[in-house]
């Protein structure tokens, strides 16, 4: 998957990060990232090619936190 349509505001190498970070909820920019990811992706099928289902269930009460 392919995140630069989502993530247009960020340099290659950043956008690089961005994608290490979504795969890793115990960064400390994992939250950050997600609410970006989340308010411009608008299709289940792409967020979790991602992040899988069961793993955004874990994690969805900290992206929640933050939002």
């Amino acid at each position: 998957m392919i995140i630069a349509k989502y993530f247009w505001d960020l340099k290659e190498q950043a956008l690089e990060e961005a994608g290490r970070i979504l795969k890793n909820p115990k960064h400390p920019k994992f939250s950050q990232r997600m609410v970006t990811f989340l308010s411009r992706c608008d299709k289940p099928k792409e967020l979790f090619s991602v992040i899988p289902k069961k793993k955004f269930v874990e994690v969805w009460p900290q992206v929640r936190t933050y939002w």
